[in-house]
Formats: structure tokens, C-alpha cells, sequence
């Protein structure tokens, strides 16, 4: 029993802990046939721990371009939907139309769509129908 608690001692040395010994028995068999030592296992990790921070690096490189890209796109869009649009109203009016195609007519699912209550849906409609008339 005391033996399951102990930590080998070359393990230790290698930079393995455990509870037993046994567990790392497959590993030190594997590190002693081919030569590992303990200078290489931490050359190996310093290794992955540059590897971690350039591939850190390049994804943080990587975001910021796509933010920036995702900022242009924006504001060309708002550009053309100020060019295709003159006013406010004239935005919530196509909006809601197409929304409506989207949900095939179904109110609900519309006003649901636009984040708007069904009876705020339904008076927007109307607004539309006194405009259009």
C-alpha cells in the first residue's frame, strides 16, 4: 500500500509526478530505450511554449484583420444603404417588407425576426398601409 503512494524518483527528475510509480512505468521504459533525458523533455517544452506563442501571435494578427475587414464592410454598407435610402422611414419600410417575404407573410414570426412585440408589428403595418394610400 505505501508503495502505490510513492513518487518514482526518476520520474520526478524528469518532470513526471504521479501517485505511483507504476503509472510512469511505460514512459521511463520508453525514455531510458531512447535516450531522453531530462535536458531534452525541457528543451521539448520550451520548444511547444514558443510554438503556443506564435501560433498566439498569428491568431491574434489574424482577428484584428478580420475585425478591420468586417469595419470596412460595415461602413461600405451603411454608405450604400444611405445611398439606396433617403430617409429613416424609408429603411424600417423596406426592412419590414422583407422580413415579411422571409416569413412568409406570418406576422408573428416577423415582428419576432425584427426584435419588436407583435402589436408594435402591427402598427408599423398599419403605418405603412395609411402611407402607401
Amino acid at each position: 500500500m505505501g508503495e502505490e503512494n510513492t513518487v518514482c524518483p526518476k520520474c520526478m527528475g524528469a518532470g513526471f509526478v504521479g501517485p505511483n510509480w507504476k503509472d510512469h512505468r511505460d514512459v521511463i521504459r520508453l525514455a531510458i530505450e531512447e535516450g531522453v533525458t531530462k535536458r531534452m523533455v525541457d528543451e521539448k517544452r520550451e520548444f511547444l511554449k514558443a510554438q503556443d506563442s506564435l501560433i498566439q501571435e498569428r491568431v491574434e494578427t489574424l482577428t484584428t484583420k478580420r475585425i478591420e475587414a468586417l469595419e470596412r464592410f460595415e461602413n461600405n454598407a451603411y454608405r450604400q444603404l444611405l445611398a439606396q435610402f433617403s430617409s429613416l422611414r424609408d429603411i424600417e419600410t423596406a426592412l419590414i417588407r422583407e422580413a415579411l417575404k422571409l416569413e412568409g407573410g406570418n406576422v408573428t414570426r416577423t415582428a419576432r425576426r425584427l426584435g419588436i412585440g407583435r402589436a408594435t408589428m402591427y402598427r408599423k403595418m398599419e403605418q405603412l398601409r395609411r402611407k402607401k394610400a
